[in-house]
């Protein structure tokens, strides 16, 4: 199925929530950080896991000092990236879900470098805009013809086609995974006022 003939008018997609991982998962970091998610038992708005792939799941839960912990999760390699901090010094953990024996880690990426990716975040042209990313970095012009640049942007490759991102506009860092291979997005915008949960498309052009 096409996950776009599920848009309604007015509203944005974003992918349903998943409960396919244990409901507990430890992770093991680089510089011997340990970190584990517990799903909550009733449904939590703060708290959200989707799977955007086969075996590749994103999931965003809140952290200790108000802080926020986004992961993208691969059961099949036992991989894991966090991306843990504030908008202000947000950065990548790489790791390995505790108990995976293999020495292989995601890794930062400018692969999207030379790239030019219109995302969709909702049915009209109002909720679009293009990415084109160099030297480490991306331009955003929206629909409106206006632009801007990320104070702060880094990538991290989790498998062929599949892209996880941070960038951060002031107080804002939006988090993102993405399959190229479906043009499918999710991911959480955090801020002052809270997070919010996304789905969208985005498709290289």
């Amino acid at each position: 199925m096409d996950l776009r003939t599920l848009l309604l008018s007015g509203f944005p997609y974003a992918p349903p929530r998943s409960y396919e991982l244990p409901a507990v998962v430890r992770f093991a970091f680089d510089g011997g950080i340990k970190d584990e998610i517990v799903f909550p038992i009733n449904t939590n708005e703060s708290f959200y896991s989707a799977k955007i792939a086969d075996t590749v799941y994103f999931v965003s839960r809140a952290a200790e000092n108000g802080k926020r912990f986004d992961y993208a999760i691969d059961t099949s390699t036992g991989l894991v990236t966090r991306i843990s901090g504030d908008a202000a010094d947000s950065e990548f953990n790489f790791g390995v879900i505790e108990g995976s024996a293999t020495s292989e880690r995601h890794a930062s990426s400018n692969d999207l470098d030379g790239n030019k990716v219109k995302w969709t975040f909702g049915p009209g042209e109002q909720n679009s805009l293009t990415a084109e990313y160099s030297g480490g970095s991306g331009t955003l012009t929206y629909h409106d013809g206006t632009s801007k640049t990320p104070q702060a942007f880094a990538v991290a490759r989790i498998a062929q086609g599949v892209y996880f991102y941070y960038e951060a506009f002031g107080e804002h860092r939006v988090t993102m995974l993405c399959d190229f291979g479906k043009d499918l997005a999710v991911g959480s915008v955090l801020g002052a006022g809270g997070v919010a949960f996304l789905g969208g498309w985005g498709k290289i052009l």
